[in-house]
């Protein structure tokens, strides 16, 4: 059984600081708050899955879940 991450490092697509975040397993996440400038950032259309699958290190768990099915 591959293990599904549960913590992202999160990029900020406006000041591009890094930072690290924990994923909930549950729900479909489309905005996040950068902790240096504060801007709430998120997906623009509905091909986009979540927040952490557009803009982290690694996908959400429920697509991590899903590309090990495959």
């Amino acid at each position: 059984m591959v293990k599904i991450s549960t913590e992202a490092i999160m990029s900020c697509p406006v000041c591009g600081f890094t930072y690290k975040k924990q994923m909930p397993q549950i729900g479909k996440h489309i905005n996040s708050k950068c902790v240096s400038c504060h801007t709430v950032y998120g997906i623009n259309n509905a091909s986009d899955c979540c927040v952490y699958c557009k803009y982290s290190d690694v996908t959400c768990p429920k697509t991590q879940k899903q590309n090990n099915k495959k």
